[in-house]
């Protein structure tokens, strides 16, 4: 059993991996499977229920980093994507000094969404009022400013997401609080995983086009693909009489 002993920032400390691994590969040679005390069972709320869901935002999206663009997305200084994650619009940018970028897709006068879909430009406008970042999120434009007043323009760019770019994705933290080095938390977040990555080079591919549907509650979807105890049910006249229905 993984403790929180054994977890730091959300990583799994390597001895604790391998204590694991080593028990897997054990119970696999030996045709056993590692079982609890008694019949686990998981109230329904844990899938359904709305403040649930905020608290496994708050820890789970909104403090590991996630991929939310392809390099290739946004290949050109000036380029610019949307995407929404779990509830967050998020605004993923490459700007002029090659940097690639994520904000609060958010204008910081109103709140109005500033774009939607991909694009490329120099300038990001509000549709609503009109106010103008530029691509790396700093206000430049206020119309009417004389009337409107002095504002901290500084102070009013664009909330950003700590950001990294690795193996031709771009990683975010959504979380624009947060003071975590991102850099840092990657390292030990992908580990020799991140050698792998970058092994497909998909820094170097092209993008057709990026399509969304609408799917299972997330985690009910995460925890099909953890269940081998349904392949030789439901795949029964595939693959499922070749595969174990142990889940280790």
């Amino acid at each position: 059993m993984t403790t929180l002993d054994n977890v730091t920032n959300g990583v799994i400390a390597r001895d604790e991996l391998l204590r694991v691994a080593r028990d897997l590969i054990a119970h696999s040679r030996a045709n056993t499977v590692p079982v609890a005390d008694s019949v686990v069972e998981v109230p329904a709320q844990r899938y359904c229920d709305p403040e649930y869901f905020e608290r496994e935002k708050r820890a789970i999206f909104e403090r590991l980093p996630i991929v939310v663009a392809g390099s290739q997305e946004i290949p050109q200084p000036g380029d610019h994507m949307s995407v929404d994650i779990v509830g967050i619009p998020v605004l993923v940018v490459r700007g002029r000094d090659g940097v690639a970028r994520a904000f609060l897709n958010a204008c910081t006068h109103r709140g109005a969404i500033l774009t939607s879909g991909s694009g490329s430009s120099a300038r990001l406008k509000c549709p609503y009022h009109g106010w103008v970042f530029d691509d790396q999120g700093a206000l430049v434009g206020v119309p009417c400013r004389k009337e409107f007043g002095e504002v901290d323009t500084d102070a009013l760019g664009l909330r950003p997401f700590p950001v990294a770019e690795r193996a031709g994705l771009v990683w975010a933290i959504l979380d624009p609080t947060s003071t975590a080095d991102i850099d840092q938390f990657l390292d030990t977040f992908l580990g020799r995983f991140g050698a792998l990555l970058e092994e497909f080079g998909l820094k170097n591919w092209t993008v057709l086009r990026r399509a969304s549907f609408e799917g299972a509650n997330w985690k009910l979807a995460f925890d099909a693909h953890l269940d081998f105890y349904h392949l030789p049910v439901l795949h029964r006249n595939t693959f499922g009489p070749d595969v174990s229905p142990h889940a280790f």
